[in-house]
């Protein structure tokens, strides 16, 4: 069973994001991106929402209370670090903004044959909820892990994704989203901080689910 990592994403929250600031000429000018990317649609710069998506793969948007920054894409496994240091760099450029967490989020495929059967046999238990006479056709899981300094929320559910030949292949959907709380005596550094711990939150998840999936 291999599982793909197809999405990637740093998000900052805050009381007051500037959506018009996002633009591809500030991104550039700011040093956080390469100056030689190119737009994949124009950009959209309004008060309350904005976004920018390049042909790298890469997309940003800014709403009031939110930054996401995601990649998409066969690689997203080796861009965790490239999304959460674009937040960084993004986030030490307005450093007077009152950011208030940090989520790095990842969205996995893992191929089933019956992926809704599996996760029905394996996370439902039997009863009057599910039987011959009531049968479950098919379940979503969700599952909050508290840990010392986050929050991991995980939403398991059957679905499909293109393959390499561009046929549709079944299996399990895995979303996840490591939530970390800004410190309020040192906002920016711990933004920074939660940031740079995206590679030990892609790691970890890649550990728990082999246990979720039971290829453990």
């Amino acid at each position: 069973m291999q599982s793909e990592c197809y999405k990637a994403s740093a998000v900052v929250l805050a009381k007051g994001h500037n959506p018009t600031i996002l633009h591809p000429a500030f991104l550039k000018h700011e040093g956080i991106i390469p100056q030689d990317w190119e737009p994949s649609k124009d950009p959209v710069c309004t008060p309350p929402f904005a976004a920018a998506s390049f042909t790298s793969g890469f997309s940003f948007v800014v709403e009031q209370e939110r930054l996401v920054i995601s990649f998409s894409g066969e690689e997203a496994d080796s861009r965790v670090r490239d999304v959460a240091e674009m937040a960084r760099k993004y986030t030490a450029k307005l450093p007077h903004v009152a950011y208030t967490a940090v989520g790095i989020n990842f969205d996995v495929f893992s191929p089933f044959k019956e992926p809704a059967n599996f996760i029905i046999q394996r996370f439902i238990k039997q009863g009057p909820w599910n039987n011959q006479e009531l049968p479950l056709a098919t379940a979503k899981q969700n599952f909050t892990y508290n840990y010392s300094d986050y929050q991991l929320n995980i939403t398991i559910e059957s679905g499909s994704r293109g393959g390499h030949d561009q046929s549709m292949q079944d299996g399990v959907l895995l979303h996840a989203n490591y939530h970390g709380r800004c410190s309020a005596d040192s906002v920016l550094d711990s933004t920074h901080r939660l940031l740079q711990q995206a590679e030990q939150r892609k790691e970890h998840f890649k550990y728990i689910t082999k246990i979720i999936l039971g290829d453990d």
